[in-house]
């Protein structure tokens, strides 16, 4: 019953993401986003409840409408915050120790 919902669910977001791209008032990049949101909500029941068909499906669609999303700029702020983060790395070489030494111990 729970799966039932959930999948409902997920379709409404679909189908109003659909009307709201055709009626103009979403572009592609929001048309993705909530395609992927839609679709991930929806493997969830399809994996716990072992779909065969639907869970493969609903995680190919996942992955397409996320790569979608990610190369039509709905990544930029996260792609813009890993770079800024990243200047703040700087390499530091370090040599690895050339030999241990054992001390003897005086008996």
């Amino acid at each position: 019953m729970i799966a039932l919902l959930i999948t409902t669910a997920a379709l409404l977001l679909l189908v109003a993401a659909m009307v709201a791209r055709v009626t103009g008032r979403i572009g592609a990049r929001g048309l993705y986003g909530l395609c992927a949101i839609a679709t991930g909500v929806n493997l969830g029941p399809a994996i716990f409840y072992s779909y065969t068909v639907s869970g493969p499906i609903n995680a190919v669609a996942f992955a397409l409408n996320v790569w979608l999303w990610w190369h039509n700029g709905g990544g930029d702020d996260t792609k813009r915050r890993l770079s800024k983060a990243a200047r703040r790395f700087q390499g530091v070489r370090r040599t690895a120790p050339s030999a241990t030494r054992v001390r003897e111990v005086a008996a």
